[in-house]
């Protein structure tokens, strides 16, 4: 949690959007929460982001985004994980899905 590199998120805040000004301080470290020096409003270090509000972990969440996003899942989801993509042998021969109609 580094309070210079975040800036109220408040639309209302005369500091909006000002970083390393020193307007930024902890609320809380356990729960992760900044407090504004110039609105006295405190928001969560994932305001802003996909995080936000999640009951899920994040590591869980990136998971499933970095699976939904590879293709390849669809045919083994475990070389999203685990294997780099590969290369067969053979003259320019390249791994490509079977498709089962």
């Amino acid at each position: 949690m580094d309070p210079a590199r975040t800036f109220c998120p408040n639309m209302a805040c005369p500091a909006r959007g000002q970083t390393g000004q020193g307007n930024i301080g902890i609320h809380s470290c356990k729960d992760k929460r900044f407090i504004c020096m110039a609105c006295r409003k405190t928001f969560s270090a994932t305001k802003g982001t996909a995080f936000y509000r999640l009951r899920t972990s994040a590591e869980t969440v990136s998971l499933v985004v970095t699976l939904l996003l590879t293709f390849r899942t669809l045919f083994r989801p475990s070389d999203a994980i685990f294997e780099e993509p590969r290369v067969e042998s053979g003259a320019g021969a390249i791994y490509r899905p079977f498709y089962a109609l």
